[in-house]
């Protein structure tokens, strides 16, 4: 059997400038969605992600209040919220390195602790087609306020795309593995070529002392004027 290689992208920090579920969140808060006192929870929650000390716990307190919102609510918002705010927020590094692995015959996957519906109008705009992300479980068209499975979170991203690989036939020992964050060490300790972008400081550290690439990204596409209405590249 061929062995079939893909490379793997974290998207908060690595791909975009920036959190996706965290706008995700604001603008619950501001449709109404989510209660008022959630806008001094997020910017919390962010910190202890950014410091590494955020509880998955806490996440579910934060999805619970999404109970019987219609899960079509949330996809419109994260197609909203993709053109305003994240688009121009991509790295134009991390696009041409999307083009690059394509090149050498892998096939991109985002794999990403984000919420599914934010970054399926990324993966859309990429050409990309496979997503590994947080999924909410819904009944009846309805968020049920829990998770679909184990959230893309540290080992639960992890084993999400363990479980990936073993689907599509994937060899990881010939796949890579794009992220900022030491939450994703345990993934990035399992592929052949883990590479670190703009990683936080323990992510750094570890990526230093394994010999790993370290990649820095800063330009993004709203500083081009390549920015454009449809799919941005296509193919696998």
């Amino acid at each position: 059997m061929n062995r079939k290689c893909y490379a793997f992208f974290d998207v908060d920090h690595t791909i975009i400038a920036g959190s996706s579920g965290r706008y995700l969140a604001f603008r619950c808060v501001r449709e109404g969605i989510l209660p008022v006192h959630n806008l001094l929870k997020i910017p919390l929650l962010y910190f202890h992600y950014r410091t590494g000390i955020l509880e998955p716990e806490i996440l579910r307190e934060l999805l619970q209040q999404l109970e019987g919102i219609p899960i079509t609510q949330i996809r419109e918002l994260s197609a909203e919220i993709f053109e305003q705010k994240l688009k121009p927020r991509l790295y134009v590094q991390a696009v041409r390195l999307i083009q690059h692995e394509r090149s050498m015959g892998r096939t991109v996957v985002l794999a990403t602790s984000a919420p599914e519906s934010i970054v399926r109008p990324i993966a859309r705009y990429l050409g990309i087609e496979d997503v590994v992300a947080t999924k909410f479980e819904v009944e009846n068209d309805k968020l049920t306020g829990k998770f679909d499975g184990l959230p893309a979170f540290g080992k639960g991203k992890q084993a999400k795309v363990h479980t990936f690989a073993e689907e599509h036939q994937a060899d990881l020992t010939c796949c890579s593995f794009y992220s900022d964050s030491h939450y994703d060490l345990p993934l990035l300790m399992s592929v052949r070529e883990p590479v670190a972008v703009n990683p936080d400081r323990k992510l750094r550290r570890t990526a230093i002392h394994e010999g790993w690439r370290v990649l820095k990204f800063r330009k993004v596409l709203k500083e081009t004027g390549v920015l454009n209405n449809g799919t941005l590249y296509s193919g696998r």
